[in-house]
C-alpha cells in the first residue's frame, strides 16, 4: 500500500511527509495491491472522507481531491472480510 499527495504538478509527499500545497488543490492517491475486493478509505481530521471498492484482482488506486484548508492530514485504510490495514503516519498538508 502506498499513499501520495501532490499539488500543482510538483513532486508529492509520501507517508509521514509534509506537502506545501501553496493554496492549490491536493490530489491524494492511495495505491493498494494484493488485497482482492478490498474497500479503501481515506481519513482526515474530519473523519472518513472518501471510500472506493477495489477490483476483484486486488490492485487499484483510490483518488481524491482536497485542500490544506479542508484537510490537515490524510490517512489511508483498507478492509476486507479477512484483513485490515492502514498507513499509520499520514501525509500532512500545509
Amino acid at each position: 500500500m502506498s499513499l501520495t499527495a501532490s499539488a500543482g504538478g510538483r513532486g508529492g509527499a509520501e507517508v509521514g511527509e509534509h506537502l506545501k500545497s501553496l493554496g492549490q488543490k491536493v490530489a491524494v492517491r492511495a495505491h493498494v495491491r494484493g488485497v482482492p475486493s478490498a474497500t479503501v478509505s481515506l481519513h482526515t481530521d474530519r473523519g472518513k472522507v472518501h471510500r472506493e471498492k477495489l477490483p476483484s484482482h486486488g490492485t487499484g488506486t483510490a483518488e481524491w481531491l482536497t485542500t490544506a484548508q479542508e484537510s490537515a492530514f490524510v490517512q489511508v485504510e483498507y478492509a476486507t472480510a479477512q484483513a485490515h490495514g492502514s498507513a499509520h503516519q499520514p501525509d500532512i498538508l500545509t
